[in-house]
């Protein structure tokens, strides 16, 4: 990627085409650093991450659209101590 925005946009819609499967819940991201010649990391090879780390919590933290809104919302309040 040229600049973070190319990568934010690559980023988000990577993981908006994860979220978007009815049949999708759950996943794993095996690379958090580039290494040499493997640039798909969320950090460069330094450890230094690509775009804001808020930005990338934003992106990645998205609930799947698989998980219905009901389920979303009482786990939600399970968190907050609400339940």
């Amino acid at each position: 990627m040229e600049t973070a925005e190319d990568y934010e946009k690559l980023l988000g819609d990577l993981y908006s085409a994860l979220y978007d499967r009815p049949f999708l819940c759950g996943y794993c991201y095996t690379q958090l650093t580039d290494t040499m010649q493997e640039t798909n990391g969320l950090l460069d090879a330094a450890r230094k991450p690509k775009l804001d780390e808020a930005r990338i919590r934003a992106i990645i933290v998205d609930p799947a659209r698989s998980i219905p809104a009901e389920k979303l919302e009482q786990a939600r309040k399970k968190a907050q101590g609400q339940a």
